[in-house]
């Protein structure tokens, strides 16, 4: 009781109740300050920030307000031990200096205050931002410094209301009804519409019968003319000379030549996997074809047996997408690369060992090229990571050159000779085709811009004395590039249409002197190209039955061979 006495507080029950108990510390604006005088600033019995702060007269011990009032009517003494009777005077000045610089954001307002201040503040804080039930629908709740509302609610109000909201419901029942009607009113409609086409396919059979018969009729009447016309042809034969006839060249609507065979299919091989790309090279006394499929594997066959493959190379341990023969210091190599990130060089003449491996792409290989630069030669790679890179022919993982200037997946690159000096092109997802000059590789020293989608597939060629380039693109036209370095909008000087889907690779043939380009598509289909008539092909094949995947042409013996591979896993062999 003489504790009870001694103490110098205000100890409403309604001051105690608008007064927080606990200041987190996460309020603190200035940390850095609080940590100093941590220590100096923590209540002794509840260990937080003191609240409404207060101080023991015998010890100069600092409490919460709330904290040492509840420890005292509990009957205890001075946490500190203090010989006399709790006994609590106000703050002394140093002390209410050293918290009025602990500032603190209001958990309600977010204002900023000081610790000293806070007590003040919370109250009248709490009774701003406190919520109070919506009178009308009892759940949400609304801010009371945003709405006042009375505690007598006004009931005309609410029976407005309750009106609109049966008036309402009647809207909605109506409309329900309203909708089931229009949809058996459908319902009707589609069965007699659906009786309809039932009477119009059978008088459309009707009709198919009645000129079918009819068109039995005309072919019998035309069967009869034919013969009488024959037998008048065959005075007009007696009187019609040999050296009276000279022969005629069929020309189409457009005016270019109806279509001419110009190779014919003479051998076909079944794989089993799709094939990805051919190439022939020399061996020995003749020239043997390598072919890559998704098996991972390279097969190399010669014609005097093609029955099996002549030499299998093992090494990949992914998709093979391209394979390369070139010359190297005076040997014929076989190059290969794929999906595993891999260039591998192989010597046939070495058996089936693989004799340089190259790596640093970050993703996979789509094509290689051999480039020779200042009487050096390298090979370059064109890849799933956007960039081209040209290496040396070595055991490497560092490019001599990194080209940087596509946008996305780079898939074919090709080799333009100007005025002796090659340059680099590479075709790219992003439409557009890149010319590199290696003396000055930070940049293209061209692009040419006209496709609409992906470029799959390039090559160069002679047209009338002149280099030019042919692009296939996944947009189904092949476009004809006469490019001049100097000129930086080049745009082609023609577009082949005639294929239905994506064309994806491309080559040459020599034929009566003249060079033509030759296009393999995923319509399955092969076309020959005369530039002379761009118009139209001279010639279609169409023996693959699925994607024309790869295409490779090559002299043997007196003969201008043709290969392709597809999707449907053959490679077939044209003679021109």
């Amino acid at each position: 009781m003489e504790i009870q006495k001694n103490l110098n507080i205000n100890n409403s029950n309604d001051d105690n109740d608008d007064i927080d108990d606990y200041i987190d510390e996460s309020l603190i604006v200035d940390k850095v300050y609080y940590e100093k005088i941590k220590e100096e600033v923590t209540c002794l019995l509840c260990n937080g920030i003191v609240n409404n702060p207060v101080m023991c007269e015998n010890c100069e011990s600092h409490f919460c307000q709330l904290c040492i009032e509840n420890h005292v009517k509990a009957g205890n003494s001075c946490p500190k031990s203090c010989p006399k009777p709790v006994s609590i005077k106000k703050l002394v000045r140093s002390f209410k200096n050293l918290i009025d610089k602990i500032l603190l954001k209001c958990k309600l307002c977010n204002e900023i205050i000081s610790l000293l201040n806070y007590p003040e503040h919370i109250k009248p804080c709490k009774e701003k931002n406190s919520y109070l039930p919506c009178p009308f629908c009892k759940n949400c709740k609304l801010k009371k410094n945003e709405i006042e509302v009375d505690e007598k609610i006004d009931k005309n109000l609410v029976e407005t209301a309750i009106k609109e909201k049966a008036s309402i419901k009647n809207e909605y029942i109506e409309y329900k009804s309203a909708t089931e009607k229009l949809k058996i009113d459908l319902e009707k409609k589609v069965k007699r519409l659906e009786m309809e086409l039932r009477q119009f396919r059978a008088n459309s059979i009707d009709e198919i019968v009645k000129l079918k018969v009819e068109n039995q009729k005309y072919l019998k009447e035309a069967h009869d003319k034919s013969i009488v016309n024959f037998n008048l042809m065959k005075d007009v034969e007696k009187i019609i000379t040999k050296e009276n006839l000279q022969p005629v060249k069929k020309k189409s609507s457009k005016g270019s030549l109806i279509e001419r065979r110009i190779v014919k299919e003479y051998l076909n091989l079944n794989g089993s996997e799709v094939i990805t790309s051919l190439v022939s090279i020399p061996y020995k006394d003749e020239i043997v074809v390598a072919s890559s499929a998704r098996d991972k594997v390279i097969r190399i066959w010669s014609f005097n047996n093609m029955e099996q493959p002549l030499m299998i190379l093992k090494g990949h341990s992914n998709f093979i997408n391209v394979l390369i023969s070139f010359q190297y210091e005076g040997n014929w190599l076989l190059s290969s690369a794929g999906l595993d990130k891999a260039i591998k060089i192989w010597n046939l003449n070495l058996n089936d060992k693989c004799i340089v491996n190259i790596f640093g792409h970050s993703d996979q290989i789509n094509d290689l090229k051999e480039i020779n630069f200042n009487g050096n030669t390298f090979l370059a790679s064109g890849s799933q990571d956007f960039t081209v890179r040209v290496w040396k022919i070595e055991n490497t993982n560092l490019p001599v050159w990194t080209l940087k200037g596509h946008t996305d997946v780079v898939y074919a690159l090709e080799i333009l000779n100007i005025n002796n000096e090659e340059l680099l092109i590479s075709g790219s997802k992003d439409q557009t085709i890149n010319v590199w000059d290696l003396s000055n590789a930070d940049q293209p020293a061209l692009v040419l811009k006209d496709h609409s989608d992906t470029i799959f597939a390039l090559k160069t060629m002679k047209y009338k004395g002149n280099q030019i380039i042919a692009s296939g693109s996944r947009d189904q036209t092949i476009k004809i590039w006469l490019v001049n370095i100097l000129q930086t909008n080049c745009k082609p000087i023609f577009t082949l249409r005639g294929h239905f889907d994506y064309v994806r690779v491309l080559s040459t043939i020599i034929y009566q002197n003249e060079e033509l380009l030759i296009s393999g598509s995923w319509d399955k289909t092969i076309k020959i190209w005369s530039l002379d008539n761009p118009e139209n092909a001279l010639q279609t094949l169409k023996g693959h039955a699925d994607y024309v995947t790869a295409l490779h042409s090559f002299s043997y013996k007196n003969d201008v061979i043709l290969i392709s591979g597809g999707q449907d896993m053959r490679i077939k062999f044209f003679k021109v």
